[in-house]
């Protein structure tokens, strides 16, 4: 009796399976509903595609997630397949009589035995190197343009900084400017004060003349901490406080 245990019918090793991709395209050439958008060809070693645009707008969303015809090509091309240019077949360009006929070694009609044998084709070494030196050249031109707003925004938050300052300078020097005129106007009233005193208790009659003859009071009118002087003229009252003061 053989210890070989035998695999289950239909058990197909990794190497053998087919893609998903290849039994989609082998359903949908086919499937008799579409064959005039999608067909083998006479000898049943290629299909054709005709009319791209309704190709793309009937068929493909039945199979695939998308109706881009673009990424379909793309999609055989990575399989290997291989575009057969017949001229007379259609005009290229227009996509109601364009024909599209692709053909691969192992994709034949009533050979579904074959599709194993389709596989994709490994990215090509010189394209990735390319594809990753571009990916590199503009990883670089990111990083150089952050750096480049990184010292763009050192030079305003210096500025910004630079303007604080003189504001706070600015503050600063108005405080100190209404100081000095609170200052100044305190020593004005005391000088005024003092001139009072002087007017009343020193019987200056030339003092007195030289505001006009006499005087009774000095008053002060402040506005916005500037004190300004003004007299209010009393001759009688001068004149009794001097005969007085003489007494």
């Amino acid at each position: 009796m053989s210890t070989q245990r035998e695999k289950p019918l239909g058990t197909k090793s990794k190497k053998n399976s087919v893609s998903t991709f290849i039994k989609k395209l082998y359903s949908m050439v086919n499937d008799k509903v579409h064959q005039d958008l999608i067909s083998w060809g006479l000898t049943g070693e290629s299909f054709i595609i005709y009319n791209s645009k309704n190709f793309s707008k009937r068929v493909l969303p039945e199979h695939f997630k998308h109706g881009n015809f673009s990424s379909f090509v793309r999609q055989l091309n990575m399989y290997g397949f291989r575009k057969i240019n017949k001229a007379s077949r259609g005009k290229h360009g227009t996509d109601q009589n364009e024909v599209w006929e692709f053909m691969h070694p192992q994709f034949q009609r009533d050979r579904q035995d074959k599709l194993s044998e389709i596989k994709r084709k490994a990215a090509n070494s010189e394209m990735l190197r390319r594809d990753t030196g571009n990916i590199h050249l503009s990883v670089r031109k990111i990083q150089a343009d952050q750096q480049k707003l990184l010292d763009q925004f050192h030079v305003l938050q210096n500025n910004f900084s630079a303007l604080w300052q003189g504001y706070e300078d600015l503050k600063r020097n108005q405080h100190d400017l209404q100081q000095g005129i609170h200052k100044l106007a305190d020593v004005q009233d005391k000088v005024y004060a003092s001139l009072i005193i002087v007017i009343i208790y020193t019987n200056s009659t030339a003092f007195i003349n030289l505001f006009g003859g006499g005087l009774i009071s000095l008053s002060f009118y402040s506005d916005h901490h500037l004190f300004f002087p003004y007299f209010n003229i009393n001759y009688n009252s001068i004149i009794n406080n001097t005969n007085n003061n003489r007494i």
